[in-house]
């Protein structure tokens, strides 16, 4: 797994989010307030979150009358890395 990918971490947060708030009632309760099965429900509740989405746990945590904001943080004041070019002769060799 990428380490620098933010989407499995976001995921995490958002899962511990929705278990807090539904985890303690019957897995066919629970998964009736995110309209979803108890299969499902009990993924969650094992922490399977490779079978879900960033969108569909979002849409679970609004069905339960939440939402969800996400905040950019740029973490530093530098050009993004993807935007550092090598000098110029680095790039292009003139041709002897």
């Amino acid at each position: 797994m990428d380490e620098t990918d933010p989407i499995p971490v976001l995921k995490q947060q958002l899962r511990d989010e929705l278990i807090a708030l539904i985890g303690k009632y019957d897995q066919l309760v629970a998964a009736h307030a995110i309209k979803a099965d108890q299969p499902r429900m009990s993924d969650l509740q094992r922490n399977r979150l490779e079978r879900f989405s960033l969108e569909t746990l979002i849409r679970f945590l609004t069905r339960v009358e939440c939402r969800v904001e996400l905040k950019v943080v740029r973490l530093s004041r530098a050009e993004p890395r993807m935007f550092r070019f090598p000098p110029r002769h680095k790039i292009f060799r003139e041709e002897d």
